[in-house]
């Protein structure tokens, strides 16, 4: 079985908007507890990934995107749940000016507005988030 998460990256001006990830998320330890990534998560039974990234992306900050493309596809395979994850990071439409977020305080503790070259250099990421800032640099 695969399961898709989606996610979103948004820019407003030079800055791309990155959350925090909570130490657990639904009582439960979270994947990458404190690390910084873009807004996203799990695709629904039978939910089209770009209506996941749209979906997700409102849950966890209150705002409502249009998706353009996929700029990141990677997957793994979990062999303790015999699962196979694939990922898709989405491009949207920039914000012109810095939008106010409503952010989810269940799963994320904290949002920024950061370019990307600072978010290399002094913030700790999730993985995947490296080879797609710097492309943005």
């Amino acid at each position: 079985m695969v399961q898709i998460i989606a996610h979103t990256l948004v820019t407003a001006g030079h800055d791309v908007l990155i959350l925090k990830r909570n130490q657990f998320e639904r009582g439960r330890p979270n994947v990458d507890a404190s690390y910084w990534d873009f807004p996203g998560g799990c695709a629904l039974a039978n939910e089209l990934p770009q209506v996941a990234a749209k979906r997700e992306f409102w849950e966890e900050t209150g705002l409502k995107v249009q998706t353009e493309r996929v700029i990141w596809e990677d997957a793994t395979f979990d062999k303790a749940k015999n699962q196979v994850y694939t990922r898709l990071v989405y491009s949207t439409q920039a914000f012109v000016t810095r939008p106010a977020i409503n952010l989810e305080l269940t799963e994320h503790m904290a949002f920024l507005w950061m370019k990307p070259e600072l978010i290399l250099t002094n913030i700790r990421i999730v993985s995947y988030l490296k080879p797609i800032l710097t492309r943005l640099v």
